[in-house]
């Protein structure tokens, strides 16, 4: 499929999955669950930094930037999202820049010190979209990316052969594609820097959310049990479904606690 086609599709796609204006408040109140905090946490100092949020969606996560002082513009390629970010912004008293289109051709965007994106780059190519983003962040500065991946090839097999059929939920689009290991060396390979850790384990957590839909607070509890155990042994964590991928053109100091992989 072409980049135009799968462009298209993913307007279409995310273009009628909107939430409410509550809905997004709702969101943004509750710090859009560990793997985003700490995503944000990564990104400090944000007071007076510049800050790209790219595939903003419905502006929640350019408002969480932003309440902490960032300058932020978010992008992103769904006009209905852009506008309802906007209203988001205005909702809270936030001043936050939103523009609609793709990263490729906007060109009269500014040098950032700082990048975010929340499931962004598995629904673009990965190399086109990198040298671009590559190209808009500071020297000294650096990125967070929340991804999904298939680092685990048990989630990739039901992912692929069991998404959308037998009751197993699906939530993205047909178009997006998880990243690979391939994709992270690519992405060092352009900025110079690429490291993903696993905040919080999402194995069981997929499970839970895709087959059993979090119905039984007890096996929910379970699952995120099991997860977190597994975060701790060495070696495991490509385990996870989502991991966080911080770029930059330099080395950048992480948390002692969380360990790379990749």
């Amino acid at each position: 499929m072409s980049q135009p086609d799968r462009m298209e599709h993913e307007v279409d796609f995310w273009g009628h999955r909107m939430m409410s204006l509550d809905e997004c408040i709702a969101e943004f109140r509750t710090g859009m669950g560990t793997n985003t905090r700490f995503a944000i946490d990564q990104l400090e100092p944000l007071a007076g930094r510049t800050v790209l949020d790219f595939a903003c969606g419905q502006g929640i996560t350019s408002c969480l930037l932003a309440i902490r002082g960032a300058k932020v513009i978010g992008v992103d390629v769904t006009p209905q999202a852009v506008e309802a970010a906007a209203a988001l912004a205005e909702a809270l008293e936030l001043a936050v820049e939103f523009r609609c289109g793709d990263l490729l051709r906007m060109n009269d965007l500014p040098v950032f010190d700082r990048m975010f994106g929340r499931y962004a780059l598995h629904h673009v190519d990965v190399p086109r979209y990198g040298r671009r983003l590559s190209k808009l962040l500071n020297e000294q500065g650096w990125g967070t990316f929340l991804e999904t991946s298939v680092t685990n090839p048990m989630l990739a097999l039901a992912r692929r052969f069991g998404a959308g059929r037998l009751g197993v939920a699906r939530y993205g689009s047909d178009d997006e594609r998880p990243l690979s290991y391939r994709d992270l060396r690519t992405l060092r390979q352009i900025f110079g820097y690429a490291q993903d850790v696993v905040p919080e384990m999402s194995f069981l957590r997929i499970l839970d959310r895709n087959v059993f839909r979090r119905r039984s607070p007890v096996l929910t509890g379970a699952c995120e049990f099991v997860d977190d155990k597994l975060s701790e042994v060495p070696h495991l964590q490509w385990l996870s479904y989502h991991r966080l991928v911080i770029v930059a053109h330099e080395p950048v100091a992480l948390p002692t606690w969380h360990r790379g992989v990749g």
